[in-house]
C-alpha cells in the first residue's frame, strides 16, 4: 500500500506453522472466535512477530538467560532473538480484531491485528525495505496521516482495548457490505 502509513503485517508463510523453539505462552482472546482464528492463532502471532522482525527491523522480547544464544535456529528472526538472549513475547501479544476487505477489492485481505505492549521491544536493524517511513507517532499525529481507513478503526478498538485493560474484551470482526463498512463484536450495534 504505497504511500499510506500502515502496520507491519502479511500473509501466513510455512515458518509460521512450525514451533518457534521458544516458550510460545499466547494468551487466549475472551470471547467466541471463528474457527480459522482458534485453529491457527499461534501461526499468526508467530506471523506477527516474524513480519514486525522483518519489516521494521523490531524484536519484542523479554531478556532471558536461559534463551542459549547458540542453539540452532534456521529462521532469521528466531536467531535474531537468540543473538540478543530473548524470549519473544508471545504472553503479551492481544488479539485486537479481524478484518475482511470487501468483495469488490481487487486485492483482498483476512487479516487478523495484533498489539502489545512495547516495553522491551529492540530495533536491531532498519526493516527489508518494505516500509518507507519507519518511527515512532503519538496517536493524535499518527491518525493525522494518510492511511486505510480499516487501520484507523484497528489503532480506535487497540486504544479502547488498551484504557480498558481490565475485563473481558472480545475481537471485533470488521466487513463491508455494499459500501457500509460493518464492525460485529466487541459491543457493535
Amino acid at each position: 500500500m504505497p504511500s499510506v502509513y500502515v502496520v507491519p503485517g502479511g500473509g501466513l508463510a510455512a515458518v509460521d506453522r512450525a514451533a518457534s523453539g521458544f516458550r510460545e505462552d499466547l494468551p487466549r482472546p475472551a470471547g467466541a472466535l471463528d474457527t480459522a482464528t482458534v485453529r491457527d492463532l499461534l501461526p499468526f502471532a508467530r506471523a506477527a512477530l516474524r513480519e514486525s522482525f522483518e519489516e521494521t527491523g523490531a524484536l519484542l522480547g523479554e531478556e532471558d538467560e536461559s534463551v542459549s544464544s547458540d542453539a540452532p535456529a534456521e529462521v532469521a528472526h528466531w536467531q535474531a532473538y537468540r543473538r540478543r538472549r530473548l524470549q519473544p513475547a508471545f504472553g503479551r501479544l492481544q488479539l485486537i480484531a479481524r478484518a475482511i476487505t470487501p468483495v469488490g477489492s481487487p486485492i483482498r485481505y483476512h487479516t487478523r491485528f495484533f498489539m502489545a505492549d512495547g516495553a522491551g521491544l529492540q530495533r536491531v536493524g532498519g526493516g527489508d525495505g518494505e516500509l518507507e517511513d519507519i518511527g515512532w507517532l503519538q496517536v493524535d499525529e499518527a491518525l493525522r496521516r494518510p492511511m486505510p481507513e480499516i487501520t484507523v478503526l484497528v489503532i480506535g478498538e487497540a486504544l479502547k482495548r488498551w484504557r480498558k485493560m481490565a475485563g473481558e474484551h472480545r475481537a471485533p470482526l470488521f466487513y463491508c457490505r455494499g459500501d457500509r463498512l460493518l464492525r460485529r463484536g466487541a459491543g457493535a450495534e
